[in-house]
């Protein structure tokens, strides 16, 4: 087998715009490690995202407009951002030894390497300049998600419901729907997850356990167990189908409206709609009474572990390997 170079991530991570790219790719980081190979990170970030990759070799700047990228010079580099420019992925692609670039937005102008598009739903991008990897079987994950434990069986009532507002809460939505889980099923054990970069107060969310910063092996498993999620519709959702979670998805960022779409449409998920939509706390009160059903349930849970098999940083690198033969 063709010995993978050494991995160069380049993403960007904070406060404002959230730690889902860190969070995805420290799968790949991960699985390079995996294989005895470094792994270099290069970050445009703040505290929240020192917090978040506390561990990496990291280099901490903006590296988005820069016309040339040292770092990425014969390794695997993959760039995940929102905010680089057409030099900045140029500069990588003539550089490393393998260009990857995580996409979102659908975008058409990456230069030749590999594109990861892992939301659900069609997209035609033959004969682009850049091969594309389209699919939730791609998303990458932490090893704690790699292989996880069987489900129990379905339950008929909700015991255990999990809230997930992202890694920052960015819109303060967390005691919001921590409360809303208490209103629809006041007897079950509502837990509110807390990301590395959450602020404020959730006090006012009633009798509710809240997590904060939690392992992925810690979180892996409250995903386990709980009935039901109520999460922001980022990329927690991979993790959510991973784990067999029925899940309520609402979107807290525009980036998120793809994910709002097309996961219903693969049976996993229900969407609420966007976080300042009108009438949202009705549909969602709406949604979590659909989910009472436990035949609705048993039903999105399996389309959910259909969807992602947690191996998608392990397809990379196989890919990366085939083009380097």
């Amino acid at each position: 087998m063709t010995r993978l170079p050494d991995l160069v991530i380049l993403t960007e991570g904070d406060w404002a715009r959230g730690l889902g790219h860190l969070g995805r790719c420290l799968g790949y980081a991960q699985h390079w490690r995996s294989m005895g190979r470094r792994v270099l990170w290069v970050v445009d970030g703040d505290d929240a995202a020192r917090r978040f990759l506390t561990g990496e070799t990291v280099v901490w700047r903006r590296w988005q407009d820069d016309g040339d990228i040292p770092e990425a010079e014969g390794a695997v580099a993959i760039a995940d951002s929102y905010g680089a420019s057409a030099a900045a992925l140029q500069a990588i692609a003539e550089r490393a030894g393998a260009a990857v670039y995580l996409d979102d937005l659908e975008q058409d102008d990456y230069p030749p390497g590999l594109v990861v598009h892992s939301a659900p739903g069609p997209l035609d991008r033959t004969g682009r300049r850049a091969e594309w990897l389209i699919g939730p079987a791609w998303q990458p994950m932490p090893s704690a998600f790699w292989t996880v434990a069987e489900r129990k069986p379905v339950a008929e009532t909700i015991g255990s419901v999990l809230v997930l507002a992202g890694g920052t809460d960015l819109r303060d939505m967390g005691g919001r729907l921590a409360a809303l889980a208490r209103e629809a099923f006041p007897g079950s054990r509502i837990h509110l997850v807390r990301g590395a970069g959450a602020r404020g107060d959730v006090s006012g969310s009633g009798p509710v356990t809240v997590h904060r910063a939690l392992a992925p092996e810690v979180l892996r498993d409250l995903m386990l167990e709980a009935d039901l999620a109520i999460s922001a519709a980022g990329q927690t959702l991979y993790q959510l189908a991973r784990c067999g979670v029925p899940t309520l998805m609402i979107g807290v960022a525009d980036n998120q409206t793809k994910h709002l779409r097309e996961w219903p449409a693969t049976g996993a998920m229900l969407s609420a709609g966007m976080w300042d939509a009108p009438g949202l706390q009705d549909r969602i009160l709406d949604c979590l009474a659909a989910m009472n059903s436990a035949s609705v349930r048993a039903a999105m849970s399996l389309a959910g572990q259909t969807a992602v098999d947690g191996l998608g940083a392990a397809r990379l690198a196989g890919q990366v390997a085939r083009i380097r033969a």
